[in-house]
């Protein structure tokens, strides 16, 4: 997440722009500011402009600690899950072993065989 932070901000950054420019608050040929428009930017550029302005609060919110502290609780839960996610592997395992084999007596003792031996 750190990785595209200036990208996200340089994104957000020529959001605004288009956001500014759609709403006719500013013209690039001639320039000029139009400082009525800033409080009717219409519903195009007003919605532009709002969400690029959200989405840069938020990239400005998370800093490397922020993203340190995520990281770290996550990786805290995946260690906590190993045990569980080892007992289901063998549940599985054995669902499967008992789904292949069958238990036939052999001689008066319980063996396993392929399923596909035991097929008429």
């Amino acid at each position: 997440m750190l990785a595209m932070k200036p990208l996200g901000v340089i994104t957000s950054l020529v959001g605004m722009l288009l956001g500014v420019m759609k709403s006719g608050m500013a013209q690039l040929a001639p320039l000029q500011i139009h400082a009525d428009k800033v409080t009717s930017p219409g519903a195009a550029g007003g919605i532009t402009l709002a969400v690029s302005v959200l989405v840069l609060a938020s990239w400005m919110y998370f800093t490397e600690d922020h993203v340190k502290r995520i990281a770290y609780s996550y990786a805290e839960r995946l260690f906590e899950s190993l045990p569980l996610i080892k007992q289901q592997r063998r549940v599985k395992r054995r669902l499967a072993l008992s789904r292949r084999c069958h238990v036939v007596m052999v001689e008066g003792t319980p063996r396993r065989t392929s399923a596909i031996l035991t097929m008429p």
